[in-house]
């Protein structure tokens, strides 16, 4: 009887140790699953900056953005980087290789060229675009803020809202403000070579070649559909617009909205050279809209065809073709909108 008692001591000891241990082991798991859990929310919070800088961009303005972004992150706890881009496309290489496994608010620091190739990288994803402009047009942020102001614009836009904007393709490409064929094309194709002057100033370059382009551009014969209807004409400009400016602030679609679902369509037609001149003037100041070869449609899948090969321009990059598909993508990048 007393070795009975004995053993049955000892198990309940055992028993009594074991539900001890199990309940530590519990409540061991337990504090370390929510330790776990606060440390992910804690780094989840920390926000991740990617800044692409194009150094050729403003004629090295951009570069000087390097020590404002030092200091207004000296005391902030979110996670930044800088990148200087080093040829052509070398920024959507970038983005691409630091937006594969965590999510960022990358900032295009430079011309509307190189936030064509950082937007090419990020629609459809959950990284937002923000937009410091040291460009010679700085257009898609006049079209996307409706001002030029951009005083503090580094401060404004990294504590900025998100918005989400439309975009659209051309071919195989992405575009965020306006795609174009035609006369303001070729006057792109110009600007640039005037931009290569010493002696011109790349603010004056744009200006300079709209008024130079004129005598030598030709109108173009087009085959064009948009959405259900085909229309023949011989044009001068063809701009399909997600925004409202370009070329440096020349308002071609003045009520266009970049998050209204729809794509705004600006078609001028061939006039004498004498009478484009005269109506050059009115488009700089948003007043073209009544002119008799100045037709606006809106569309959503946009098609031309010419016999001649013509130039496009999509956010400034030119590429050359006979056949042009514009397709539209509602609701597909995120934007940091300045406060």
């Amino acid at each position: 009887m007393p070795h009975f008692l004995l053993i049955s001591y000892f198990l309940h000891l055992i028993h009594v140790f074991l539900y001890i241990f199990l309940q530590l082991l519990y409540n061991y798991c337990i504090t370390y699953y929510y330790i776990n859990l606060y440390i992910a929310a804690k780094e989840s919070s920390i926000m991740r900056h990617l800044f692409i800088i194009n150094p050729s961009s403003g004629k090295g303005k951009s570069l000087s953005y390097i020590p404002l972004i030092h200091e207004l992150f000296d005391d902030k706890k979110d996670q930044y980087v800088i990148e200087i881009t080093k040829y052509p496309g070398h920024a959507s290489e970038i983005v691409g290789q630091y937006i594969k496994d965590e999510d960022f608010f990358v900032y295009a620091v430079g011309g509307d060229g190189t936030l064509n190739e950082i937007a090419n990288i990020l629609v459809n994803t959950n990284n937002a675009l923000g937009v410091i402009p040291c460009g010679t047009g700085n257009d898609f942020i006049r079209s996307f803020m409706h001002s030029k102001n951009y005083k503090n614009i580094l401060e404004r836009t990294v504590n900025g809202k998100i918005e989400v904007i439309d975009t659209a393709k051309a071919n195989n490409r992405y575009f965020v403000n306006i795609a174009s064929i035609g006369f303001d094309s070729n006057v792109v194709y110009n600007a640039r070579l005037f931009k290569k002057k010493k002696f011109i100033p790349s603010s004056m370059s744009y200006l300079l070649s709209l008024f130079y382009t004129p005598f030598k551009f030709k109108s173009i014969p087009m085959n064009i559909t948009i959405d259900n209807i085909t229309i023949k004409s011989n044009n001068l400009l063809f701009a399909v617009c997600n925004g409202s400016y370009y070329g440096g602030g020349i308002p071609i679609s003045p009520h266009s909205s970049m998050n209204d679902g729809i794509l705004d369509i600006c078609m001028v037609k061939s006039c004498r050279l004498f009478r484009l001149l005269r109506c050059l003037p009115k488009a700089l100041s948003a007043n073209h809209t009544n002119i008799e070869e100045v037709s606006f449609y809106k569309g959503n899948n946009i098609h031309v065809q010419s016999n001649y090969e013509f130039i496009v321009q999509a956010d400034g990059e030119l590429t050359t073709c006979n056949d042009m598909t514009f397709e539209f993508y509602p609701n597909s990048l995120r934007i940091l909108k300045p406060q």
